[in-house]
């Protein structure tokens, strides 16, 4: 049983646009934390989510860094 952690901006009922933020190796979803609250402050009615892949950051797994 696998837990993936991710980091997201203030939650909208119904937000007009929906922004994923996938890293890449060797990196992690916390990279791109502050960027994606500095959007939300630009824009309205956006959400920005940023995933730790399996093995990365703070998300669970065997072998660290290895997708």
């Amino acid at each position: 049983n696998y837990k993936i952690h991710y980091y997201h901006t203030k939650e909208i009922e119904k937000p007009k646009v929906l922004v994923f933020y996938l890293h890449g190796l060797y990196s992690c979803g916390g990279v791109y934390a502050y960027f994606g609250n500095k959007v939300v402050q630009q824009l309205d009615d956006i959400c920005v989510y940023a995933i730790d892949f399996l093995n990365f950051g703070k998300s669970v797994g065997d072998y660290r860094g290895y997708i």
